[in-house]
Formats: structure tokens, sequence, C-alpha cells
């Protein structure tokens, strides 16, 4: 190897090792350490000084062995430091046997396998993870329960509202096809015993749906109201099955207005058929009314249950 390949100090010419070596900061003359340190840290070459630099250097090396030396301290510590095979408690110099779960200290339960020996500051952090993990989770299913129940409250409010805005509705339009009927009833009794309204039944079943006409469109007014009413009646909300009893209550009145509103719109038949039938669907109509009525008034959550619009 040639001479000037080699690692040679500028101060004694000897050859330098590579931890011992230090390049000058302004020509990167080679020196060993300790004959720059004796020449003040002063360049031979140069006069450049050092001083600080090779101070630093020698710092930084301190504290790279302080920490390699604090690592494995706590590597031997750690495996010097003897453990229970069963359930992983910290066993004391001198111990032989578990003071958790009693187990001998050189003896290995072969049916049970050996747990991890995990520090207690790692199960500690992972454990309050898992904590967090679980409290936020109770208090989302909490709120979200919460939620549910305000939604289903207020449904049921909504659907009773309804309830309360029907009966009102079906009566309206109950008491105005009885006047329909009996209007058409009339005539045609006037007609047969009195001569009155034409000279035909067919006349005077006319003069009397002309008499009517604006009570017959608001019966057809009505009765969309109703249909509608209806429709959103047949669902009842979820957390309320216990108002299917009301709910069968209203499908019977509906069933008896919609067999009074056909019977009253378009009147068939002879004088005594219709007769008879505008009195029995008539008395039919207002059972049911009743039935619906007396559940709405002996029932205190109707009761206490304003009645608004609802869209």
């Amino acid at each position: 190897m040639d001479e000037t390949d080699k690692n040679i100090c500028t101060f004694c010419d000897e050859e330098v090792d590579e931890e011992d070596k230090f390049l000058c900061k302004n020509c990167d003359a080679i020196y060993h350490k300790k004959c720059l340190l004796d020449n003040n840290g002063l360049c031979k070459i140069c006069n450049h000084d050092n001083m600080n630099d090779l101070q630093l250097e020698e710092e930084n090396n301190q504290e790279t062995n302080i920490n390699e030396n604090s690592t494995q301290g706590e590597e031997t510590e750690l495996k010097d430091n003897k453990f229970c095979t069963n359930c992983g408690q910290l066993l004391q110099d001198g111990q032989c046997y578990c003071p958790k779960c009693g187990m001998k200290a050189d003896e290995v339960d072969k049916d049970k396998p050996v747990k991890n020996l995990v520090s207690p500051k790692f199960n500690k952090k992972y454990l309050i993870i898992i904590l967090c993990i679980i409290g936020i989770s109770i208090i989302g299913v909490s709120v979200h329960n919460y939620n549910k129940k305000q939604e289903q409250q207020q449904a049921r409010i909504e659907y009773i509202q309804l309830v309360k805005e029907y009966q009102e509705e079906v009566l309206l339009a109950g008491a105005n096809l009885e006047d329909i009927s009996d209007t058409v009833q009339k005539y045609w009794h006037e007609n047969i015993f009195e001569d009155k309204h034409g000279s035909s039944i067919d006349s005077a079943i006319l003069m009397a749906v002309l008499d009517k006409n604006e009570e017959i469109e608001l019966a057809k007014t009505y009765d969309e109201e109703i249909q509608l009413l209806y429709s959103k009646l047949k669902s009842i909300p979820e957390g309320s099955e216990d108002l299917s009893d009301v709910l069968n209550i209203i499908s019977d009145t509906y069933n008896s207005y919609t067999n009074f509103y056909d019977f009253a719109i378009e009147p068939t038949g002879n004088y005594n058929e219709y007769s008879d039938k505008n009195s029995s669907k008539t008395d039919d109509f207002l059972d049911k009314y009743r039935v619906l009525e007396n559940y709405i008034e002996t029932d205190t959550e109707f009761s206490n249950t304003n009645t608004k619009e609802v869209s």
C-alpha cells in the first residue's frame, strides 16, 4: 500500500486508527485526537483552531457511549428478572412460589400455555385504549337509543294527532252524507205521495241532487281527505304497536263511511229499499263512529294530545 493512502498523524507521523482520527476542519489534515489536544487544537499545517470542534466531537461520543451502556443495562436487567411461567407475575429474588397464583417458581403447568411476559407499562397503555373504545361505543349506543326513542315518541304523537283529525273529518263527512240521503228520500216520498218535484221519480231524485249540489261537492272533498288520512293511519309507527286496537276501530268506521258515501251520492232501487237502507246505513255509521269517539275520549293519551294539521 502507498504511504499516502495511510492515515498518518501530521504531528507524530504515526498511523491513526479510525476511532482516534480527527480531520482539521479547514484543511483536512489528519491528527490523533490526543496529539491535536496537546497542541491546543491548532493545526500544524494551516494554524486553524479546532479546539471547539474537537471538544464537541468528544462530547457526542461520550453521549453515544452512555446511551449504549444504558440500553445494555436495561436489557441485562430484563434478562435477570424472573417471572412466573403461569401468570406472568414478577418474582423477587429467593421466591420459590408465585405470590399471585401459588405456582412453584421453576414448575411449568403443562395443561396451560405459558403467558407472554409483557411489561406492565405495555398492558396499561393498551388497557386504557381498550377502555376508551368501549366507553365511546357505550356512549354511541346510548345516544343512538335515546335519539331513536325520541323519534318514536314524536312519531307516536303525530299518529295520535292524525287519529283525532280523522275522527273530526269523518264526523263532518257523515253528517253531510246524512243530509244528502235524507233530502233524496224526502223528495222521493213527496213525489210519490204528494205529486211534487216533477212528473216522475227520476225527476224528483234529479231535483234533490241539484238542490244538494254544494253538499255533494263537499262530500267529494271530504272523501279525498278521509282517504288520505286513512292511508297514513294504516302504518303504525315503530314502537307503537299497542295502537293496533285503535287502527281496527278506524278501519271499521272507514268501511261503514265508504258504504254510506256510495249510497248517498248514487241513489238506486225503489223507494222502500232506499228508505230502509238509508236508515240502516246511517245507524251503522253512527254506531261505528261512537266506538271511535268513546275510545278517544276515555284514553288520556289521546285527550292530552292536541290536534294539529299534519302534512
